[in-house]
């Protein structure tokens, strides 16, 4: 907390269970990895008539019970731990190399895509982005159907790393997205600086967008700035009729949230196309 000052130890302080629970957290974490405990679960996106465009590939963690747990408990202490990176490549590695994704393509005809995460720290890690492209570019990909979502706006630099990254997945033909927009206090600069193909609106100005006149405004500027420059535009957290109706008339065409599908195992998704 910085120098000049005095501090005295309690052993029921907030901080100090914060930082147990991270450091207990950090070693299932590490187990998980040595383990294979992580799971892909996907969440469907859809268009203005609700039918399936893509998916967003999300991660779980499983338990040694076989209990699947949120990322709101795990990855609080990922990013503590400054193992986001490691978490991106076990995405990227399980999603890309699988076999349900080549079965997306065959029964899809490549006409549904996959959203793939990416922490923004990741990105800007020059051996992060070697790893990546490299791993695309040994892989047979049918590109259109592969997309990147950065996340953790805020840590977004607009940085040599981060642009050139962004510009090599260009040219190799992925799109990439501005998750969480909105979030960051440098959110409409970086639509400047970065040369992106869409945007998710953030989950947090969806849900209150009837009840609260600043979140609708800034959903408008989002929408309005997003069609300035050609942008996709997917509205997260959609869990109501009443907000699927609202983004709709505000010119939102795409679409994600429980009111269409919860997230589930990817196993699940596929035996169903």
């Amino acid at each position: 907390q910085g120098r000049g000052r005095y501090h005295i130890y309690e052993t029921n302080d907030a901080e100090i269970l914060q930082a147990e629970r991270i450091m207990d957290w950090a070693q299932r974490i590490q187990n998980a990895f040595e383990s294979n405990l992580y799971r892909v679960f996907l969440q469907k996106i859809v268009n203005r008539d609700r039918q399936l465009i893509g998916y967003e590939a999300l991660v779980r963690m499983q338990d040694e019970t076989g209990k699947i747990i949120p990322p709101g408990s795990f990855m609080p202490a990922v990013k503590r731990m400054g193992w986001n990176g490691r978490v991106d490549q076990w995405m990227l590695d399980t999603v890309i190399k699988s076999a349900e994704f080549q079965q997306l393509k065959q029964s899809t005809h490549g006409k549904i895509y996959m959203s793939i995460n990416l922490d923004a720290k990741s990105i800007g890690d020059v051996s992060f982005s070697q790893w990546m492209l490299a791993l695309l570019d040994d892989c047979d990909i049918d590109r259109g159907m592969l997309r990147f979502e950065i996340t953790e706006m805020e840590q977004l630099q607009g940085t040599e790393t981060e642009v050139h990254l962004i510009d090599e997945l260009t040219r190799r033909g992925y799109r990439v997205w501005l998750d969480d927009f909105g979030t960051g206090y440098n959110s409409f600069d970086l639509l400047k600086r970065l040369k992106v193909h869409g945007i998710k609106i953030d989950t947090s100005f969806t849900r209150d967008l009837l009840s609260d006149p600043i979140n609708r405004a800034l959903v408008d500027a989002v929408v309005t700035i997003g069609k300035m420059q050609n942008l996709e535009i997917v509205a997260e957290g959609v869990e109501t009729e009443e907000i699927y109706a609202a983004l709709l008339e505000m010119g939102v065409n795409a679409f994600q949230g429980h009111l269409f599908h919860a997230a589930e195992p990817a196993q699940q998704v596929f035996a169903h196309i």
